[in-house]
């Protein structure tokens, strides 16, 4: 089964979010934490960092 172009780019996105998430800017942040700085639940994060939904643009700027 081929992955669609989409289904990539939702990937991607969730895992660069991931990263960002572990990135030392000040400190390590757990999902919570970081759900928390970028002003989304934690669900929502659990959810785009899995490729299961599309952050809005709102919560990519």
């Amino acid at each position: 089964m081929e992955i669609g172009l989409g289904e990539k780019w939702m990937s991607e996105i969730g895992y660069r979010i991931k990263c960002i998430e572990k990135k030392p800017i000040k400190t390590n942040q757990n999902q919570s934490q970081f759900s928390k700085s970028v002003g989304i639940s934690q669900d929502n994060l659990s959810e785009i960092e899995m490729g299961n939904i599309n952050p809005s643009e709102e919560t990519l700027m």
